[in-house]
């Protein structure tokens, strides 16, 4: 189960919260499109776009793959892949859940995350959801409002990491 893989990478130094686990591992799973239990640069590069890094090239992709594959294979398997996308913890946790809110705004034509911005992201992903689920969803996170708030997004983000914390 996740609780003894989460113990496992806790021991292999991966520190990060069991949600952030299960988050890292869905997305990686998505993009493992071989489901080998690792990503090409290909594979590297199309998360990195779906998370608001379109910009990345092949060649910096390559080179995240290469300093985070010890053994040269040109992939990188799930710990690794975990290595590289864990923050330290000096890490600005506001200003990301910021920069987080702002690439999800960014898929919506009013910039906040509503069910444009939640329907575009998910179908960037490759996730097909009705707009009941996005409806449901956003509901729930809003407090039943139409449109989640910056400021409410970053409250819970920050709530979701405490408790990984504690």
């Amino acid at each position: 189960g996740i609780n003894a893989e989460y113990m496992g990478l806790k021991e292999e130094g991966i520190n990060m919260t069991e949600y952030e686990l299960a988050q890292f591992k869905e997305a990686f799973a998505c993009f493992d499109t071989v489901n080998d239990g690792s990503l090409s640069p290909d594979e590297v590069k199309k998360v990195m776009g779906c998370v608001g890094f379109e910009d990345i090239t092949e060649e910096e992709c390559k080179m995240l793959v290469d300093k985070a594959d010890p053994v040269g294979t040109g992939r990188i398997g799930f710990v690794e892949f975990l290595r590289a996308m864990q923050r330290t913890d000096g890490d600005d946790i506001e200003r990301e859940c910021e920069e987080a809110y702002d690439i999800l705004a960014g898929f919506s034509s009013t910039n906040t995350i509503d069910a444009q911005a939640i329907d575009a992201f998910m179908k960037k992903v490759g996730q097909k959801v009705t707009q009941e689920e996005i409806e449901s969803v956003l509901k729930t996170l809003a407090g039943g409002k139409d449109v989640l708030a910056k400021g409410d997004f970053i409250q819970m983000m920050q709530k979701i990491d405490d408790e990984g914390d504690a």
